[in-house]
């Protein structure tokens, strides 16, 4: 080995005990270039949302009202009381003696 490559490895080591070795872990530079590329491609997967889908035949059976049913016959009033009952049969406060 020669001398110059002693210095180099004895200022090196000198630069570890000082902790004069740069501040930043990766170069801002490189981490942009990075980070602009990460973006670039990210766009690349993107689907068109104005096209439109096309839709299956069945789309599942429609929504009835709950009062709908057997039990009340289309009554809402009678379906609305029968749910604020049931709301204070769970009422804690009311349930104490």
């Amino acid at each position: 080995m020669s001398e110059n490559d002693l210095n180099a490895r004895d200022t090196h080591r000198h630069a570890i005990a000082k902790g004069n070795l740069s501040r930043y872990l990766v170069r801002p530079d490189l981490a942009a270039t990075a980070l602009a590329m990460g973006l670039i491609l990210g766009g690349c997967g993107h689907e068109d949302s104005t096209t439109a889908k096309p839709t299956a035949g069945y789309q599942g059976k429609p929504d009835t009202a709950p009062w709908d049913g057997n039990r009340w016959h289309g009554d809402h009033e009678s379906w609305e009381r029968a749910i604020a009952a049931r709301g204070q049969n769970q009422n804690e406060y009311v349930r104490i003696p």
